[in-house]
């Protein structure tokens, strides 16, 4: 990753794109086959300098503000809190439980977000809950009859791969469709798939390239990846070496190194502005914009202390 960027930013080395391309792509194929989040892994970069005039200190109890805001809505039955109440404890790996327990009773009161997350749930291999398929589809179906976009995708994707039910492609481009046309993510990446592999649809790489970009437009790092591919090929649009290279940057980017952005800020605000630099400075060297502003930061601030 640091010689592609060397290669892109002319760093003690002859400019190549191409060779940029080579490097970005190679860690961007790895990065990519990692992802199973919705957008891939997305750290919170912060940049030091606006830290300082906008600080986010008082930020780092939100989470638990919320929790006790949405434990009181939904102890009154609130299926909307019951369901931000799931999500919260979701996101901590430690209450997995919680978020089950919340989840089922914001489905149970009818919430259609709360059954399409028990369907994702059901449907991958976790450490907490067998994989079963079936219900999986049952809960996807619950919510899917709602009009929940995320139930679309779900049973679109249980039709796509044949789990817990007959794969059949032109029902699932089907149920992409009704979820990718609200805008949802997922639909709009498994749209670009189809169309590219001409599954359940006649091969169309230029509709391939459009939902690729309402994916990546939504965040979705595998939206950024499949338009790196076509970029890099030319298939669907004219080659573009500049453009691919920035696409496979963008991807190599959330890769598990970016987490050494919560380590480098957390030991900013703690005191230990060396062992922040040191991070922030390795993070630059990989190519990340924002370390680079940080280390002038630090270099600008306290050149005494470094």
């Amino acid at each position: 990753m640091a010689l592609g960027y060397r290669y892109w930013r002319t760093i003690s080395i002859a400019h190549s794109c191409e060779s940029a391309l080579m490097f970005y792509k190679q860690v961007a194929t790895h990065v990519s086959s990692k992802i199973t989040s919705t957008s891939g892994q997305l750290i919170q970069r912060i940049r030091l300098h606006d830290e300082e005039e906008h600080p986010t200190q008082n930020n780092i109890m939100i989470d638990e503000d919320l929790v006790q805001y949405y434990q009181l809505l939904a102890d009154r039955g609130d299926a909307q809190a019951q369901y931000g109440l799931g999500q919260l404890y979701y996101l901590r790996d430690t209450a997995f439980d919680k978020a089950l327990y919340y989840f089922r009773l914001a489905a149970d009161n009818g919430n259609s977000n709360a059954m399409a997350y028990l369907g994702k749930l059901y449907s991958e291999k976790n450490d907490y809950i067998k994989q079963n398929n079936l219900t999986a589809l049952q809960f996807f179906q619950r919510s899917a009859e709602k009009g929940n976009p995320m139930g679309q995708a779900g049973i679109g994707s249980a039709f796509y791969h044949g789990a817990g039910i007959e794969q059949n492609y032109e029902k699932a481009f089907k149920y992409f469709q009704l979820s990718a046309d609200q805008g949802y993510v997922e639909g709009q990446l498994m749209l670009g798939i189809m169309y590219y592999n001409g599954e359940g649809v006649k091969r169309d790489y230029k509709m391939a390239v459009k939902w690729f970009q309402a994916a990546s437009q939504s965040g979705h790092a595998l939206g950024y990846f499949n338009l790196g591919q076509m970029h890099a090929t030319g298939t669907g649009v004219l080659r573009s070496c500049t453009t691919a290279t920035e696409l496979f940057k963008n991807v190599a980017e959330r890769g598990k190194w970016s987490s050494m952005f919560i380590e480098a800020y957390n030991l900013y605000r703690q005191g230990h502005i060396e062992q922040a630099f040191m991070k922030y400075l390795y993070l630059a060297e990989l190519g990340y914009e924002i370390a680079q502003s940080n280390v002038a930061y630090l270099l600008d601030q306290m050149p005494a202390e470094l």
